[in-house]
């Protein structure tokens, strides 16, 4: 997947791969980590009602950015867009960020449902005030005042639908 495409265009790419592994037969457990959870989620939704989409049997959700990110909020806006825009500077696109804006993964999950086969489990980092690590010391810190969160979204925000949740204490997004 594109580390700055966007979600849809991600979950596009992840639900052709699903579909040519499916054509053997073999039975899939998908991992996905931060940007890449809401991927996995849109991919297995899209697959719900689709013979191929039956042969994944479990998806590991780890930090899942499942609902957006506030910081994606923040980072499209002024004066925060021109830091944003030297990240993604090689690719010159804002769709990787501007996919995990908050109205954004709002409207996609809207409709989203997940394979009731298919087993969900998140592995969810639960950070303690005094373990955010410096890469996540500055999310940690916006997102502080509004919940619980790793730095980068808020807890509850990384737990998919109908699943199973592994927390770790101590543990932030990266």
């Amino acid at each position: 997947t594109g580390e700055n495409l966007s979600v849809e265009e991600n979950a596009k790419l992840i639900e052709a791969e699903i579909r040519r592994l499916a054509v053997s037969r073999q039975q899939l457990i998908l991992v996905s980590g931060s940007k890449g959870g809401p991927e996995v989620e849109l991919a297995l939704s899209m697959l719900r009602d689709d013979p191929a989409g039956r042969q994944v049997k479990a998806w590991l959700n780890i930090g899942g950015l499942l609902h957006g990110t506030r910081l994606a909020d923040l980072g499209l806006s002024w004066p925060a867009c021109w830091f944003v825009y030297l990240a993604v500077l090689p690719d010159r696109s804002f769709e990787g960020v501007r996919s995990l804006s908050t109205a954004q993964s709002t409207m996609r999950r809207i409709s989203l449902t997940l394979p009731r086969d298919t087993l969900v489990v998140n592995y969810l980092g639960i950070t303690l005030s005094g373990q955010v690590s410096d890469q996540a010391r500055g999310g940690y810190s916006r997102l502080r005042t509004d919940g619980p969160n790793d730095g980068l979204t808020y807890v509850v925000d990384a737990i998919a639908p109908r699943s199973m949740t592994i927390p770790e204490l101590g543990v932030d997004h990266y």
